[in-house]
């Protein structure tokens, strides 16, 4: 079992040196039947995730938002606990543990509190990770590309923030779609290229339209109850003044 786990291991670290389809499909050609048998399985769980992200990424974004505060503050916690801060107080682990607890738990709420924060962050260290790299190689001066990059994290992050439901629908879309594709392809050990071109569009597309859709539909309700209320309030209000 430890052996699929390392294969499996070095099969997803192989994959940030692949810059061709061709060299994915032969990595993953080359795991043994255990590997790939385990790789289908964690499809599995993964398709789920990216089902829930690709087609109710915009209801579930505030949920999206507390988990990965609740992650980060864990990490930061563990962070703590590895510096042996804790260490000969007799109880390392148990203080370990509740500060671990503690810093998750203050992740997770004030992400999902202040979630349009952690769009903003998102949205912002995305464009500028982008186009900083993309600066720094085509001019080879770091000074431009922290520049260009800054600025155009900071439009990209206040656009997020502004147009944040159009902005989370495409986002969650896209990122569910591949991932939904990407775990179909892990399922059913299919590495051709038809696969891996076609799927991930048909699901973007399709979680866009579902997510537009009901989103709508939802503030479409709303609004009619605003409106149905207003109204009452004046019918109210007019048999007041008759009266």
């Amino acid at each position: 079992m430890s052996g699929m786990v390392m294969e499996l291991f070095e099969f997803f670290l192989g994959l940030a040196t692949i810059h061709q389809l061709s060299e994915l499909v032969e990595s993953f050609n080359n795991l043994g039947n255990g590997a790939k048998n385990l790789l289908s399985v964690i499809g599995v769980l993964t398709i789920i995730l990216g089902v829930l992200q690709c087609f109710f990424g915009y209801k579930l974004f505030k949920i999206w938002c507390g988990f990965i505060g609740l992650l980060a503050g864990c990490i930061i916690g563990l962070i703590i606990a590895a510096t042996g801060v804790f260490a000969g107080t007799g109880a390392e682990y148990i203080i370990a543990i509740i500060v671990i607890t503690l810093l998750g738990i203050t992740g997770a709420f004030l992400a999902y509190r202040a979630y349009l924060i952690g769009l903003f962050v998102y949205s912002f260290v995305t464009a500028f990770s982008a186009v900083f790299t993309l600066m720094a190689f085509i001019t080879n001066a770091v000074i431009v590309g922290l520049i260009v990059g800054a600025v155009t994290g900071l439009v990209f992050g206040i656009v997020a923030v502004k147009f944040r439901r159009f902005w989370i629908i495409v986002t969650t879309s896209i990122a569910g779609g591949i991932s939904i594709a990407v775990s179909l392809m892990m399922i059913f050990q299919r590495t051709d290229s038809l696969w891996a071109l076609v799927l991930p569009p048909v699901f973007i597309v399709a979680g866009f339209i579902v997510q537009n859709m009901t989103t709508k539909k939802e503030h479409g309700k709303n609004d009619n109850k605003g409106v149905a209320v207003t109204a009452e309030a004046s019918d109210k209000q007019g048999s007041s003044i008759n009266d």
